[in-house]
């Protein structure tokens, strides 16, 4: 299976933590994604799963050891 979202070159500092913004490479029917849509800002891949429905939308912000 493909990965699921790409972290941008766009990045945002928050509480001191360098965050980056993600794209969706493929639709996520069960949030309204659709590939290429920007979602939310993660600081590390392992905040996020490469695989699965989960996803970061909006304005959110996922850091440190949360994911």
């Amino acid at each position: 299976m493909t990965s699921k979202y790409e972290l941008t070159t766009e990045t945002k500092r928050f509480s001191g933590t360098t965050l980056r913004r993600v794209k969706a490479l493929r639709d996520i029917p069960r949030h309204g994604v659709n590939a290429g849509d920007l979602g939310g800002w993660i600081e590390k891949v392992e905040n996020l799963s490469r695989v699965g429905e989960c996803w970061v939308g909006g304005d959110a912000r996922v850091w440190g050891d949360a994911h």
